[in-house]
């Protein structure tokens, strides 16, 4: 009989910015700076700030768009960003200075930062009309009319007592994921009369 080993199509590091293999496992403190930066400590001594973006929902966004990240990411940070679960960008920079400066951009963008301590952290949605057969109501539209509702708590100008996150699902199906979510908006059939 033999094993079966189970992995992942790519390593976990491989395609990490240097400074963060360096690190990898090693951070040991993190700092607050305003609403929507971190700063991360290492016991190296590195450090490195994490600038968090809300996205659209279901985090639907154009390929000039990515580009647009993409050029901020690496003209002000270490040539890093991730699509969190949360349905957020994260940009990864070195310093304080270019946290802000990305912060700056994105803003110009038309996209908020902020969504840590007590915030809204995301809204998640799933596709529905866009691309599945048996939605029965817009998630997406429903997330963007919260989403601009809500976007002072996720920028912090009205602070939360704890963390919130909002699931938007087409259908009764959940594949937005709201099965460990603080508030969740489903839509569901009805009979034809």
């Amino acid at each position: 009989m033999s094993a079966i080993v189970l992995s992942y199509p790519t390593g976990v590091k491989k395609f990490l910015p240097d400074i963060i293999k360096r690190n990898y496992g090693k951070w040991v403190e993190r700092k607050f700076h305003g609403d929507g930066i971190i700063e991360h400590i290492s016991k190296t001594g590195e450090r490195v700030f994490t600038i968090k973006v809300a996205l659209p929902p279901n985090a639907r966004v154009s390929a000039d768009t990515l580009e647009k990240f993409a050029d901020i990411a690496d003209k002000y940070g270490v040539g890093a960003l991730r699509i969190t679960v949360a349905g957020n960008v994260e940009f990864i920079t070195d310093s304080l200075e270019k946290a802000l400066k990305i912060k700056e951009e994105v803003e110009k963008l038309g996209f908020p930062v902020g969504g840590w301590n007590g915030a809204l952290w995301g809204i998640n949605t799933c596709t529905a009309f866009l691309t599945c057969q048996i939605g029965v109501v817009d998630a997406p539209s429903i997330g963007k009319a919260i989403g601009d509702a809500l976007k002072p708590y996720f920028t912090g100008e009205i602070p939360l007592p704890a963390k919130l996150r909002i699931f938007i699902s087409g259908c009764p199906s959940g594949w937005a994921g709201g099965t460990a979510i603080d508030i969740a908006i489903v839509g569901m059939w009805l009979r034809q009369r």
